[in-house]
């Protein structure tokens, strides 16, 4: 791995970049949640809307899972992962894959139920855009433990996972091997906070109230 950056709670701007595809994970099934944890509310707003919401308007949005229905009117292109139901990874190899198809190779990821996920999406592209045209950042959270649907590739890195086809029912962390060197980003905790819980929605909640 590469040096370790910090993206740290002070705003940054957005560098000038080529292209991006988002891709966006929204195929889980919530089941300790209860329900579609993705339609839940925070502060008026789904927690969907909360992470597409947040991407620069020129970038193309591919979700991966169930059509839905969104608060935009932004384009988005959904697919699914063969089979349905067969896991983040092949989740993430399908969004590769349907990036390419459109003839973008930078991409960045991010999980539909972390609000501040795509606050965090532009600064993991921001930090990809300073290395080379074949390259990989990993965001972080603040205990050191590496997110792995909180990516951004580009060029042969990207192309090189879109290549796998052994990835059914692997979890995200199966492709970090795949990335070679890559840089590390420490993303505050209220990028990487997801929902998996009612009790995690309330707690988020409460910070919102805060």
């Amino acid at each position: 791995m590469t040096a370790e950056s910090d993206a740290g709670d002070v705003p940054r701007p957005s560098v000038v970049h080529p292209r991006v595809a988002a891709i966006v994970l929204a195929g889980g099934r919530s089941r300790r949640f209860g329900s579609d944890k993705l339609a839940a509310h925070l502060d008026g707003v789904a927690l969907i809307d909360h992470a597409v919401g947040t991407l620069p308007d020129d970038w193309l949005v591919i979700m991966v899972g169930p059509p839905r229905r969104l608060d935009s009117d932004r384009k988005i292109i959904t697919v699914r992962e063969q089979p349905p139901g067969s896991g983040p990874a092949a989740a993430l190899v399908t969004g590769f894959r349907t990036a390419l198809d459109h003839g973008i190779d930078r991409v960045v990821t991010l999980p539909g139920d972390a609000p501040g996920a795509g606050i965090a999406a532009v600064r993991l592209v921001d930090e990809l855009s300073t290395l080379g045209p074949d390259a990989a950042v990993v965001g972080v959270d603040a205990e050191e433990v590496e997110q792995p649907l909180q990516l951004a590739l580009s060029g042969s890195v990207l192309h090189r996972l879109a290549a796998r086809t052994d990835v059914a029912d692997f979890s995200a962390r199966n492709l970090l091997p795949d990335l070679g060197d890559y840089r590390r980003l420490r993303l505050p905790a209220e990028l990487v906070d997801d929902v998996d819980t009612l009790d995690d929605l309330a707690r988020l909640r409460r910070s919102q109230a805060q």
